[in-house]
């Protein structure tokens, strides 16, 4: 769905019910995922009157369970009742802000903003931040990784068990130099080295005022 307005389902919703996607892209305004509960129960049945297909169900906001999600508005895009998909990105030139609902994913989240990112957030994958500042009001949760550019804000908002950082990689290139000094660990004495005692693993993540203290 492309639209040069504003693109709003209000009190309906969006969805995809077959494991099929959803793109909307609003070229002038911003997207809000509608208002009101969260989209549920939906159902197809055969009209017995018309013999075509019925739908029904309950909430409102965009919805694609089995597939993917991806918006992209020139403006803000607001969470709305809320978005869910197994892969969701966003890509707002503005600010990315919360409503009632979530950004939920059953795979990774993918978000890029002008301005700021705010909401509810969780995926089962990572989370990747691009472009933008995750609010320190926001919440953030994955199953995987929170990582990118703008993804320091979001360091004190991540729920237990998500592993947070922009600089994951020189992170991973440190603990296995430092694992690798450390591979006679539990050994004394001279000698051919044997198998390894224990892994040194080195993680630091701190929040970048600016670029001259953003080096790990």
């Amino acid at each position: 769905m492309v639209a040069f307005g504003d693109i709003n389902p209000g009190r309906s919703a969006i969805a995809a019910l077959s494991g099929g996607d959803i793109s909307l892209a609003s070229l002038g305004g911003s997207v809000k995922a509608g208002f009101g509960k969260l989209f549920k129960n939906a159902k197809v049945q055969l009209d017995p009157n018309t013999g075509l297909p019925r739908v029904s169900y309950e909430g409102a906001g965009i919805a694609a369970p089995g597939g993917s999600v991806k918006i992209k508005a020139r403006r803000d895009v607001n969470i709305g009742a809320g978005i869910t998909g197994r892969g969701i990105v966003i890509d707002a030139g503005g600010s990315i802000t919360a409503g009632s609902g979530a950004i939920t994913s059953s795979g990774n989240v993918s978000l890029n903003a002008g301005g700021s990112i705010g909401g509810t957030i969780s995926a089962s994958g990572s989370i990747s931040v691009g472009n933008g500042t995750v609010s320190q009001t926001a919440s953030v949760s994955a199953g995987g990784i929170v990582a990118g550019g703008g993804a320091g804000g979001a360091a004190s908002n991540a729920s237990k068990g998500a592993n947070v950082g922009a600089e994951t990689s020189k992170s991973a290139e440190k603990a296995s130099a430092r694992a690798d000094s450390g591979a006679g660990l539990g050994r004394s004495g001279a000698g051919p080295r044997g198998p390894r005692k224990g892994v040194i693993i080195d993680v630091q993540l701190k929040h970048c005022e600016n670029e001259s203290n953003c080096s790990v």
